[in-house]
């Protein structure tokens, strides 16, 4: 169960968007001077505990066929919560990228955040 879990295959995407995330705001906050060893145990349960998890946990209940109201798959909400997930950690890329001086093809792109 525990490894059909994470043959999902938005899952893994959104794990490896966490990793890239954290990883770019660390070289970020270095660049920035800004490193703090405390935003390490803060990002791990911002982003790990608080959004990774529930997902993993809302994957595995859809996985196992469980229905959140009768006739409404849990994998909805699984799903819906990866993707909002993924989204918040595919800005927070965008921006560590722009702290580092990346633009490439996100060059003109407006910030609305």
């Amino acid at each position: 169960m525990v490894v059909e879990t994470f043959e999902d295959p938005l899952l893994r995407a959104l794990l490896v968007a966490w990793i890239v995330d954290f990883l770019l705001g660390v070289l970020a906050a270095f660049k920035l001077g800004a490193f703090d060893p405390g935003m390490l145990a803060r990002t791990l349960r911002d982003d790990a505990v608080v959004k990774i998890v529930p997902v993993v946990v809302l994957v595995a209940g859809a996985q196992a066929g469980g229905e959140l109201l009768p006739d409404v798959p849990l994998s909805a909400l699984a799903y819906s919560a990866a993707s909002l997930a993924l989204v918040g950690f595919v800005a927070s890329i965008r921006s560590s990228l722009t702290e580092l001086g990346v633009s490439g093809p996100l060059k003109g792109v407006e910030d609305r955040s």
